[in-house]
């Protein structure tokens, strides 16, 4: 093996370069994935403050209770079929706000799992480019 071989010297070579690339492919890949991570945690974080105003809200018109010595006949059936109208319209906007943030949460968990791949791939890459470098090593060094 000591002996000069450009043929496998060249691969080599040509070997340390693709696994270079990949990495440096990989690290931007991965860098753009936990980008979108943060986002998405961001986003997650503001649906999940949102629902809890929204909820918080339809508690409290849910809970406001009329006089009823004031408040009689059409007067209080407009304002009991307003205050339902209300109540509904906010638990549909809290309904599609959770599933927003439920289906946000499941491209989040796809992301950290890609992410999670994508972090082994460069490992193992950079374990071979190690090896390669080292047989390039050992060839300049006539080993």
């Amino acid at each position: 093996m000591g002996k000069y071989d450009k043929f496998t010297d060249d691969n080599l070579l040509a070997q340390k370069g693709h696994l270079s690339t990949a990495i440096g492919e990989d690290e931007s890949a991965l860098k753009a994935l936990e980008s979108d991570i943060e986002k998405l945690e961001t986003a997650i974080k503001a649906m999940n403050q949102h629902t809890e105003t929204l909820e918080e809200s339809r508690g409290e018109i849910t809970d406001i209770e009329i006089d009823e010595g004031q408040w009689k006949g059409k007067e209080k059936d407009k304002y009991e079929e307003e205050k339902a109208a209300y109540t509904d319209e906010v638990k549909t906007v809290i309904d599609k706000t959770t599933q927003i943030r439920e289906s946000l949460e499941s491209t989040l968990s796809e992301h950290e799992i890609r992410a999670e791949t994508i972090e082994g791939r460069i490992a193992n890459l950079e374990r071979v480019l190690v090896g390669v470098e080292g047989e390039i090593n050992n060839r300049k060094n006539g080993g």
